[in-house]
């Protein structure tokens, strides 16, 4: 049997090749009735669309670019909700992770490049590797960050404020009474996202009159092995903080996970609190308190935010910030309720 083109399918459903096209492309232009009938005609003869001849033909991409740091955190609820917008509208991804390796991320930037990508999503990154994007995009390739917010640039984004969602949490641990508030973040990661959120810490500090204390804070990148790593370093210290503030859930639990192991209380010996609101965060024993984050608007509207700057070459930079809240749970007490 002979390979069915297009042409096959126009003729057997009675359309024009253009209509077929679009029933492939933008299925929402085309009348119910004969995107059915198209449908049914491609499944009957076993029609594989060959996407690639398409987008040569058209000059044209179709493909999405999506870059993560990490996969173990909620960006895996953004990158869920992108992709029910790029399927809906017929874009497919590629999806690269580096786990935090600038090294890897550099190479997965060059073959977006190399690929001709229609965009990338930029679900984080590291700084080393800004000039790489800068390079797709100068290349005429949209690029929409997720997770973070750049209003004074040109650059599209659709973010958190996370120096004040950290802000928040620890402001609100120094009001139960807690002067001395352990750190853990990924502070050296290059990570514009997790430094801020090192950066809504120390603004906290300074706004309720209290030391920077060095001594209390660890830098590690968002693993619960490093969580857990990190914790029992602060616990080995001669005065331990009481209350320590993890920059990701995967932290905390691996810090959670230091307290328990060492047969102490979360959180009355060590109040934990953490930053996502991952789903596991309430599941938890004892549930952990947390920042909560929009991950899936983030990438409904990212993606949303991208295919528009695809279809319109001059549109102007979209710039969305979304709210955080404080998700306040069993995992953190008041400093006067914690065993003397």
């Amino acid at each position: 049997m002979s390979k069915v083109t297009i042409i096959d399918v126009a003729r057997l459903a009675g359309v024009s090749t253009a209509t077929v096209s679009r029933a492939m492309h933008t299925p929402h232009v085309v009348r119910p009735a004969t995107l059915e009938r198209v449908l049914s005609v491609m499944r009957e003869c076993d029609y594989v669309y060959n996407a690639t001849a398409g987008d040569f033909s058209r000059r044209k991409s179709t493909v999405i670019g999506v870059l993560i740091l990490s996969t173990t955190t909620k960006v895996a609820d953004s990158l869920s909700a992108a992709q029910e917008v790029a399927t809906e509208r017929q874009f497919p991804l590629i999806v690269s992770t580096s786990g935090y390796d600038p090294a890897l991320e550099h190479q997965h930037l060059q073959q977006l490049l190399q690929r001709g990508v229609a965009g990338v999503l930029v679900i984080g990154h590291q700084r080393a590797n800004l000039a790489a994007i800068r390079e797709l995009q100068n290349r005429g390739i949209p690029c929409v960050f997720l997770w973070e917010t750049l209003p004074e640039s040109n650059d599209s984004y659709v973010g958190i404020d996370n120096l004040q969602g950290m802000y928040a949490m620890v402001d609100h641990l120094i009001s139960q009474g807690y002067k001395r508030i352990g750190f853990i973040c990924g502070i050296n990661s290059g990570v514009d996202r997790i430094i801020k959120r090192y950066d809504g810490y120390k603004k906290a500090l300074l706004a309720n009159n209290l030391p920077l204390d060095e001594n209390i804070i660890r830098s590690a990148t968002s693993t619960l092995a490093n969580g857990k790593a990190a914790m029992k370093s602060l616990m080995a210290l001669p005065d331990p903080p009481r209350c320590v503030c993890c920059a990701s859930d995967v932290l905390a639990v691996g810090a959670m996970a230091a307290v328990h192991e060492a047969g102490l209380s979360v959180p009355y010996d060590f109040s934990i609190a953490g930053f996502d609101s991952t789903d596991l965060s309430a599941y938890l024993s004892p549930t952990l308190s947390t920042v909560e984050v929009p991950g899936e608007e983030m990438g409904r509207l990212g993606m949303e935010a991208l295919l528009t700057l695809v279809s319109h070459e001059k549109h102007p930079p979209i710039q969305k910030t979304l709210p955080t809240s404080l998700v306040l749970r069993a995992s953190t007490c008041p400093a006067d309720k914690q065993k003397q």
